[in-house]
């Protein structure tokens, strides 16, 4: 675990961001010690990032060679994300395999695609429903790492459809797919 609360913490949000690379860059150096030091292997390794912190894990992933072998992006913060700025943003380019869970998008998460696949559980946006008579959206995006902490344990608890649109989902066309799983285990082919 990292602990950047010293950037994070920061109650200015578009100062907290620009601290981003900070973080990203000392985790990047983490990884390369731990493989030195024949503790793991980029391969083995699987980075977790949540809201600011997925993109500190995409920060780290951007600046490790070889890549890491999977880097999750627990709703990755959506404000201020700029798709077109890759190098502090988490991208399917950052890891072999990058996964996102977005619960809280277009409000503290991001909505788009950033990853090989993105997991839109309840339509990705709040209210999710372990949020329901919560008015605020800060539950749904705390809801990212409840979802994946439970498939730890239970690893087919979300069963996943491969679809265009919500709506398409809605109206049943789109067809479920029983070995696409979200969460930790998500197979890279998916």
């Amino acid at each position: 675990m990292v602990d950047w609360t010293d950037v994070a913490g920061i109650l200015i949000y578009p100062i907290a961001l620009l601290g981003v690379p900070v973080p990203g860059g000392d985790v990047a150096n983490l990884v390369d010690a731990l493989v030195a030091a024949n503790v793991t292997t980029k391969p083995k390794t699987h980075l977790i990032g949540f809201s600011m912190g997925a993109h500190v894990a995409g920060t780290a992933g951007s600046l490790l060679a070889p890549k890491v072998g999977r880097i999750t992006g627990l709703d990755a913060g959506g404000p201020g994300y700029n798709p077109f700025d890759l190098d502090n943003w988490l991208d399917k380019s950052d890891a072999v395999f990058v996964d996102g869970i977005h619960t809280c998008g277009g409000y503290l998460g991001y909505a788009g695609r950033y990853a090989h696949v993105d997991f839109y559980p309840n339509k990705g946006e709040p209210i999710q429903p372990a949020c329901a008579g919560k008015l605020t959206p800060v539950c749904s995006h705390l809801e990212s790492f409840r979802m994946f902490a439970r498939t730890i344990t239970n690893p087919t608890r979300y069963p996943a459809s491969n679809s265009t649109s919500w709506s398409s989902f809605v109206n049943g066309g789109c067809a479920i797919n029983s070995a696409a799983y979200m969460g930790e285990g998500v197979s890279p082919s998916t």
